[in-house]
C-alpha cells in the first residue's frame, strides 16, 4: 500500500472512531436522561404509583458478563471480555431523583447501573479488584452534586 493509501486508511478509521465515540456518548446520556424522566413523572402525576426505587434495578455479575435488569424487565448486559471502561455519571437531579449512575462501556454494549441497585455492594467489590481500578475517582463522585463523569477504570 502507498503512502497516499495509509494516510487515507489512517484518516477514515479516525472518522469512525469519532463517530462511535460521539453515539455511545449519546446513547449513555439518553439513557441517563431517561431514567431521570421516569422518575420525574411518577413524581408527578396526580395518583402516582409507588415510585421505582434504585434498588428496583438488580446487577448481576458472573464470571462471563454483568447485568442489570430494570424494573421495566429490560436486561442490560456487558461482557467482561468486552468491556472497556468504567465511568459514574453524577447529576444535579439528586436527592429527590436518580444523580448517580455506574457506566460500563463495551465496545459492543454498554450497561447503565443507579447507585443503589441491588447487587451493587458485590458488584462494586467485584470491579474493584480490576487492575488500575481508580477509587479515588468513586469517592469524589460520591461527593459530587453537578453534572460530571469520573473515569474509575479503562482497558489498557
Amino acid at each position: 500500500m502507498d503512502a497516499f493509501g495509509l494516510v487515507i486508511a489512517a484518516v477514515a478509521g479516525l472518522v469512525a472512531w469519532v463517530g462511535l465515540y460521539f453515539l455511545n456518548k449519546v446513547a449513555i446520556n439518553s439513557q441517563v436522561k431517561e431514567l431521570l424522566a421516569k422518575a420525574k413523572e411518577r413524581a408527578t402525576t396526580e395518583q402516582p404509583e409507588l415510585p421505582v426505587a434504585e434498588s428496583d434495578y438488580v446487577v448481576e455479575i458472573s464470571d462471563i458478563a454483568l447485568t442489570c435488569r430494570t424494573p421495566d424487565k429490560i436486561t442490560q448486559f456487558v461482557s467482561w471480555s468486552d468491556l472497556q471502561q468504567i465511568d459514574i455519571i453524577t447529576t444535579d437531579q439528586g436527592p429527590l431523583f436518580p444523580d448517580f449512575f455506574w457506566v460500563f462501556r463495551g465496545g459492543q454494549s454498554q450497561c447503565v447501573v443507579p447507585a443503589g441497585a441491588a447487587g451493587e455492594k458485590e458488584m462494586l467489590n467485584f470491579i474493584q479488584k480490576l487492575p488500575g481500578f481508580d477509587n479515588k475517582a468513586g469517592i469524589e463522585a460520591i461527593g459530587s452534586a453537578s453534572n460530571r463523569i469520573f473515569l474509575c477504570w479503562k482497558r489498557s
